[in-house]
């Protein structure tokens, strides 16, 4: 400790001789040697040896890239969306949920699509899609990484809980494929069924680096991705014995049954 205090004390009288010197208050002319050697010196005297930069890495400033990449399709997603006059949701709104007590009467039959019609109605030809099934939570961390990264997370309002949909992403072509969901104005609805009770919610979106609903990646041949959709359900549902995704799309609704 008394090490370091000699290092403050000696390098405040340095800077005292250095911009001291010379006639009156003016500072005296240096040349840009001189400039960059202060300048090392007051780095090494402020930012002693620790873990504290300047700069990212080059790991740390991907990710913050990709952080701030996901958040701009975020922005540009919600403009989509409301140009395109599709309601979006807030994450805690509790309008976002709906509430219907068994099967709503319709007056004509509506078309059930299967997990692998969804490529189609998506247009993401080339791709093949599964389901990998859903879980009931308080808080989702994203898959995609490992835990030296930045590992974005969603968790549920106060009163609520997650239900996180899982979607795998296949490229079955020889060449590669983009799916680029972010550019487009669907939006996303999770509908659950428990004990005869239905429960719709809007999708969030999220910073997850695996938000099936501003997905935006390049995939080789053969590669594969694991997605979610995530919405919110009051805390009461703790299970579901049928769960749906429906897409809306051109102003046109498919209900996608999952299970």
């Amino acid at each position: 400790m008394k090490k370091r205090n000699l290092w403050v004390i000696t390098g405040i009288l340095t800077f005292a001789c250095l911009f001291g010197a010379g006639c009156g208050n003016e500072i005296p002319d240096m040349d840009i040697d001189q400039e960059n050697k202060v300048t090392q010196f007051a780095t090494d005297i402020l930012l002693p040896k620790t873990r504290s930069r300047l700069v990212d890495t080059e790991k740390e400033g991907i990710l913050r890239a990709e952080k701030a990449r996901k958040n701009a399709e975020i922005q540009a997603k919600i403009k989509q969306m409301k140009s395109a006059d599709v309601s979006t949701q807030e994450e805690g709104n509790d309008a976002s949920v709906e509430n219907l007590a068994g099967d709503s009467p319709s007056t004509q039959q509506e078309v059930i699509y299967s997990v692998s019609d969804v490529p189609s109605i998506l247009g993401l030809d080339g791709f093949e899609m599964t389901y990998n099934g859903f879980e009931i939570t308080d808080q989702y961390v994203d898959q995609i990484g490992d835990s030296s990264d930045w590992m974005p997370t969603v968790e549920a309002s106060k009163g609520y809980h997650l239900v996180v949909v899982k979607l795998g992403l296949t490229n079955r072509t020889e060449g590669e494929l983009t799916a680029n969901l972010a550019a487009q104005p669907y939006s996303y609805r999770i509908s659950t069924i428990t004990n005869g009770n239905k429960k719709v919610g809007a999708s969030l979106m999220t910073l997850l680096l695996s938000d099936f609903t501003i997905l935006k990646e390049t995939f080789g041949p053969g590669q594969y991705g694991e997605y979610v959709v995530i919405t919110q359900v009051p805390d009461s549902v703790t299970s579901a014995e049928s769960v749906s995704l429906v897409i809306k799309k051109d102003g046109e609704s498919y209900h996608v049954l999952l299970q």
